[in-house]
């Protein structure tokens, strides 16, 4: 079975990096990040648009959005019996950039600050794709990155 894509996440503190990166920041401020999304991921949701004889690839529905869910590895967690665990820590909405795929894929932004992760910790993202305004619960694609620290 081939392996999918991997979708990319680009974070940044302050003006966007002109190159990719990767994972958190590694400070302990809020970020901006975006992410891409493999056009072989979501092709069932696009459409192909000829203008002025260029073709571009376009998604059919301009509010689709990315639930990105970061997940971290908590020592203490409430209730928890002293194992530690994965569990989710900042939740939060990036939107469609409204632009054609680039290099095959779709960019999506962060509409709002994220919440830092502190040096040493290690945490993975969760990545849901919406078709449309609204997020349900069922994602129309997801990815989920390896684990990292910053």
């Amino acid at each position: 079975m081939p392996r999918a894509t991997p979708w990319q996440v680009i974070c940044w503190e302050g003006e966007e990096p002109e190159g990719l990166g990767s994972g958190l920041p590694g400070t302990e401020r809020a970020y901006s990040f975006k992410v891409l999304v493999p056009h072989d991921q979501i092709s069932g949701y696009t459409k192909v648009k000829t203008k002025h004889g260029k073709t571009e690839m376009m998604l059919k529905e301009k509010r689709s959005h990315i639930r990105c869910t970061v997940c971290k590895w908590y020592d203490d967690f409430p209730g928890s019996t002293g194992i530690g665990r994965w569990a989710p820590y900042e939740q939060t909405r990036a939107e469609w950039d409204r632009l054609p795929a680039t290099n095959g894929y779709y960019t999506f932004y962060s509409a709002d600050l994220a919440r830092p992760i502190y040096p040493g910790v290690e945490h993975y993202y969760d990545l849901e794709f919406f078709h449309g305004k609204h997020t349900g619960n069922s994602a129309q694609a997801c990815f989920q990155t390896g684990t990292f620290q910053v």
